[in-house]
C-alpha cells in the first residue's frame, strides 16, 4: 500500500464497457454455447478524448459461473489494434481476470468490442448464479463525459457513448476462437486401474507428472498472492 501527502499531477480512472449497469437484467441466455458482443463506436472516444490519447494500465474481464471466454478489442480505422482476452475463463478465480499485458494507448476515434461467451448460461443478474459481461479498463489521465466519468455502457442511451449488442448461438467449441487451450479432438480415456500415465508401450510419462505438479504449484502461488494482495 502506497500513499503520498500531495495529489499527483494525473488521476487514473476506470472505463467500463459491456453491460456494467446490467441492463440485460432478467434476460435468459440460451443453452449451448452463446456469444454476446457489445460494440462501442469510435465517436465515443472522439467526443471524450478530443485531441488527447490515454494510456491503459490494466484490464479486468468479468463474468460469472457460466462464462467460458471473454475478449475486449480496440478497433482503429476498421482494424483490430489490441486484443485483451481470457481464452479460458474460470469464475473460481474471484470472477475477474487480470489480463497479462503491457500498457497501451487508446486514441481518439478508437472503437471497442467486448465479447462474452457462455455455456448453458443463466439469466443476467447481480448474483453469482446469474451472469454479467463487464470489461474494466483502468487508464490515465482520467476523462469525463459531461459531469460523469467516461463510460460506454449498454442500455443507458448515453448520446454517442452507447453500445450496440449482438447475440449469436455457436455450433461448437470452435466458434469460441480460442488460441490457448484449443483442441480439435477429445482427450483419450485412460485405464482407471493404471496408477501412472503411460506413453507408447507402457513407459511412464514423466512430463505428464511434471506438468501436473507445475500447474498445481502455479495455482497455489497465485491464490496465495490474491489473498495477500487483496485480503480475500
Amino acid at each position: 500500500f502506497y500513499y503520498i501527502n500531495g495529489e499527483r499531477s494525473e488521476r487514473a480512472a476506470v472505463l467500463e464497457l459491456g453491460d456494467p449497469t446490467v441492463s440485460l437484467y432478467g434476460q435468459q441466455i440460451n443453452n449451448g454455447l452463446t456469444q454476446y458482443e457489445f460494440s462501442c463506436p469510435g465517436a465515443c472516444s472522439s467526443g471524450v478524448l478530443q485531441q488527447d490519447s490515454v494510456t491503459v494500465l490494466a484490464e479486468y474481464l468479468h463474468m460469472h459461473q457460466t462464462g467460458v471466454r471473454m475478449t475486449n478489442e480496440v478497433i482503429r480505422d476498421n482494424e483490430i489494434v489490441h486484443t485483451s482476452k481470457a481464452d479460458v475463463f474460470e469464475f473460481d478465480q474471484q470472477g475477474a481476470f487480470l489480463v497479462q499485458q503491457e500498457p497501451f494507448e487508446v486514441k481518439p476515434g478508437d472503437a471497442f468490442r467486448t465479447s462474452c461467451y457462455y455455456r448453458d448460461g443463466a439469466d443476467f443478474g447481480l448474483s453469482s448464479q446469474e451472469e454479467m459481461c463487464i470489461a474494466y479498463v483502468m487508464y490515465y489521465p482520467a476523462k469525463v463525459s459531461g459531469n460523469y466519468p467516461w463510460m460506454c455502457p449498454y442500455g443507458l442511451g448515453i448520446p454517442v457513448c452507447s453500445q450496440e449488442l449482438g447475440r449469436f448461438d455457436l455450433e461448437d467449441a470452435q466458434g469460441l476462437d480460442r488460441v490457448f487451450g484449443a483442441s480439435n479432438e477429445e482427450c483419450a480415456m485412460t485405464d482407471p486401474t493404471t496408477s501412472n500415465d503411460t506413453v507408447g508401450d507402457g513407459e511412464t510419462s514423466s512430463s505428464a507428472r511434471a506438468g501436473a505438479n507445475t500447474v498445481f504449484f502455479i495455482t497455489l502461488i497465485g491464490t496465495s498472492f490474491l489473498y495477500l494482495a487483496f485480503g480475500l
